[in-house]
């Protein structure tokens, strides 16, 4: 496809994100309404919860198994050559 007729396509990235953002206002309107009378809030963008994993100490045998590359990729496709 030419540049010329690129530049012309619609960018699904901006008209997702709108949508994205509409969605996001409508779902938090509809639970401050359900949760009007009680003792339940919902937060917009929450940060309670950014680092809750932080401080979770793993067992040992969790850890190795994680962690464990036994053929690291180098680039997709690609594996190191032992010679």
């Amino acid at each position: 496809m030419a540049t010329q007729a690129l530049r012309k396509r619609a960018n699904w990235q901006t008209q997702s994100g709108k949508k994205a953002a509409g969605a996001e206002v409508s779902f938090l309107e509809a639970f401050n309404e359900a949760f009007k009378d009680t003792d339940f809030r919902i937060i917009s963008k929450p940060s309670d919860f950014k680092n809750i994993y932080e401080k979770v100490q793993l067992p040992p045998a969790l850890l190795e198994q994680a962690y464990n590359e036994v053929d690291p990729v180098l680039r997709p496709g690609l594996r190191e050559v032992k010679l």
